[in-house]
């Protein structure tokens, strides 16, 4: 709140308000108007100028005498020396101490069996014939979930990006018709957005779980599982106390950015976009870019892998295999590899999971 004083035989007074700290700063006495009269719409549009500081005037109020005359270089200088004296007073608001308790949760408590394993595909046609091993399927809401196995656990994979949250609603609905009772949720919208269509919540990595008391908030939202950040530790993710099924992507290129502006738009355009393409970085690594109703993703360059240090992933209840533009024979053998444990057959990386060991 902004209010001016312009009085006849009185310095003229600037008082800022931000709700909670209010300063004031006088000027010199207004001189009489030789020609024109200062008045309240023009004090008023002067005042509304914070330039480069933190603040917006969101109420201007002036009282101003008839027949004075205000500088404006004084009511430039009114302001500029009353927002550096909010900033001073703000600067020195004490913090009120928090009761609330962390709990970094417990000792190393690994499940002393592998963890099961999910697969996510990004369309129908790349899922392999032979999904043994696998006990829940993870398919985009954007592709048509048809051909399906019946064997498994179907969940529906929301974007992390909404445009429309019309359009999700729309899908939702036809994979509630093909048997899918799960969503796979990379934001808190996608979380209400599922409840809502009857869809229990698995939480994505995009809600970024790192402890405890981030896996019961997720909770406290109707999440019935949860996929830790891929920027935990492993160690940490077995200490984490979670109160419903905690996983881990453990192998894919994983995305990366999330862009609502499409990186490749400067070479094409949509119409004639066939709905991919790389952007390739100063080392000539290329990253694929991926589109997803309305949002770009930029996917990694090598999957993680972690299939050779199966007793480490004790640490997670389930596991994620995130495919996404391997073959059907390429991900069959990733899929065994997981289960009998072996080495990466290509370039790979652990990602953060062991990131400051050896």
């Amino acid at each position: 709140k902004v209010c001016l004083s312009v009085k006849n035989g009185q310095p003229v007074t600037l008082s800022l308000d931000d709700g909670k700290n209010s300063v004031s700063v006088s000027g010199s006495v207004p001189e009489r108007a030789l020609t024109k009269a200062a008045d309240d719409k023009a004090l008023k549009a002067g005042l509304d100028k914070f330039g480069s500081t933190p603040y917006t005037a969101a109420e201007i109020s002036v009282a101003c005498d008839s027949g004075l005359f205000v500088r404006a270089s004084e009511l430039n200088e009114l302001r500029r020396k009353a927002a550096e004296m909010l900033d001073r007073k703000r600067a020195e608001t004490r913090r009120r101490k928090s009761a609330a308790v962390y709990n970094p949760g417990g000792p190393d408590c690994p499940n002393n069996h592998p963890p099961r394993l999910f697969a996510r595909f990004e369309d129908p046609s790349l899922i392999p014939d032979d999904l043994n091993g696998i006990e829940a399927l993870i398919l985009p809401i954007e592709k048509e979930p048809d051909g399906l196995p019946g064997n498994v656990r179907l969940i529906a994979d929301i974007p992390r990006g909404i445009s429309s949250e019309e359009a999700v609603r729309r899908r939702l609905r036809v994979f509630k018709n093909r048997g899918f009772n799960a969503a796979l949720c990379g934001n808190i919208s996608a979380v209400r957005l599922a409840l809502d269509e009857g869809f229990s919540v698995l939480a994505d990595s995009g809600l970024n779980v790192l402890n405890s008391e981030s896996a019961a908030a997720v909770y406290a939202m109707g999440a019935e599982g949860i996929v830790l950040s891929s920027e935990i530790l492993l160690s940490d993710a077995a200490r984490l106390n979670s109160p419903v099924p905690k996983g881990i992507t453990a192998y894919g290129k994983v995305p990366l950015m999330l862009f609502r502006n499409c990186p490749l738009k400067n070479g094409r355009d949509c119409s004639g976009c066939p709905g991919g393409g790389t952007l390739t970085d100063r080392r000539n690594v290329s990253f694929r870019v991926r589109c997803r109703m309305g949002y770009c993703e930029l996917l990694n360059s090598v999957p993680v892998w972690l299939a050779d240090r199966k007793d480490e992933l004790s640490a997670a209840d389930f596991a994620v295999l995130y495919f996404t533009d391997e073959s059907k024979r390429r991900a069959a053998q990733v899929i065994r590899l997981y289960l009998e444990g072996g080495a990466c057959p290509e370039e790979y990386t652990r990602g953060l999971y062991f990131r400051g060991s050896l």
